[in-house]
Parts: structure tokens; sequence; C-alpha cells
């Protein structure tokens, strides 16, 4: 078990077995195209939630325009002023 710097480069280069971690050889991919390495669930659970992220973002946008908010207005689920609860609500509204 490895528990330095670049245990995954090491794990795949074949100097050692397994990283802190528990990953093994065949659990490790590579994850950017500057040659990271991950392991491969996390890769694949990365690629598969690609599309999904901007959701948040879509729908934030639009409730601020169906509300008419302008400037900087943190949305907040409690506390905070009733124009930033009512942004939340919104937008858990339009996803």
């Amino acid at each position: 078990m490895e528990k330095r710097r670049l245990s995954k480069r090491r794990v795949m280069n074949g100097t050692i077995r397994k990283t802190a971690g528990g990953l093994e050889k065949r659990d490790i991919a590579v994850r950017r195209s500057k040659g990271r390495l991950g392991s491969r669930r996390f890769v694949s659970r990365r690629k598969s939630n690609a599309g999904k992220k901007n959701v948040w973002t879509k729908a934030f946008v639009r409730a601020r325009k169906v509300l008419g908010v302008k400037g900087f207005v943190a949305p907040r689920k409690s506390g905070g002023t009733k124009e930033q609860r009512d942004l939340y609500k919104k937008t858990l509204e339009l996803i």
C-alpha cells in the first residue's frame, strides 16, 4: 500500500501493487487530457453527469428573470432576506 504522492502513477508503472485507497491497476483510468489519473468509477460517473451540471445554473438564470432580480442576490434556503428565499424556491420549481 502506497501513501505518498504519485501513488496512482506508480501503480500504473507497476512499481507498487495498490494505492492507499486500495486501487489496483485495473481500477485506475486517465481522467484528463493532461494525463492525470483517477479511479475508473469516478471517471465514468463524471462522464455520465456531464450534461446535468448546467441544470441549476439555467434554472437560476430563469428564476432571476421571472422575479425581476437585479444585481447580486445569493439564493438562501433559510434565513437571509425574503428575496433570497423566493429566489431559491423559484429556482427549485424551475428545475
